[in-house]
């Protein structure tokens, strides 16, 4: 009978240890409780708008594709917002190297794409200077939109108890002390 009881005390005992260390508000989280949080909905609003603005800029364009004050500025303000806006937007939540990163990506997929758009244009016994252009505005839209997607996907999640440092500085009557405080 002793023999059965000795399986039985060992679950009961790890079973108790487990429930006992899931209490302890010291112990260490696992990663698998470790909280993620994500600020997807705010750069792809930013993102969204930006584009939709290129896109009327697009629409606003006069006869033959002539350039008129409503499409440019439409043009512009949403060319500057699709390059700019998501990557302020990790800046003001403290991600400066996703900052960085985000330019990055929007720059080169934006010129790639508008490389891409300038190369497939056909301009075969066209003597036109600008010939091609027509295709940079696309490319550049398709290129930003690949890296609006690209930036929702792997640069917007953010973990709780990630790294981080603070300076630190104590006064007192007889001395001062300046030091930086880290979490790892």
């Amino acid at each position: 009978m002793r023999a059965a009881m000795l399986p039985v005390t060992l679950i009961a005992l790890g079973m108790a240890a487990s429930t006992a260390r899931a209490d302890d508000p010291t112990a260490e989280p696992s990663p698998a409780a470790e909280r993620v949080t994500s600020y997807r909905k705010y750069t792809l609003t930013a993102d969204v708008l930006s584009l939709s603005l290129m896109v009327a800029g697009g629409l606003a364009e006069g006869e033959g594709g002539r350039d008129t004050a409503a499409s440019n500025t439409l043009m512009g303000v949403g060319s500057m917002g699709a390059v700019f806006a998501t990557p302020i937007i990790h800046g003001i939540r403290g991600h400066f190297g996703r900052s960085l990163g985000s330019l990055a990506l929007r720059s080169g997929l934006g010129a790639l794409g508008g490389s891409l758009g300038f190369a497939m244009a056909d301009c075969r016994g066209s003597d036109d200077i600008v010939c091609g252009l027509d295709l940079v505005g696309p490319g550049l839209l398709l290129g930003l939109a690949a890296a609006t997607v690209i930036d929702a996907a792997y640069l917007t999640d953010e973990r709780d108890g990630r790294t981080g440092w603070a300076p630190q500085l104590a006064v007192t009557h007889d001395r001062v002390q300046v030091g930086v405080a880290a979490a790892f």
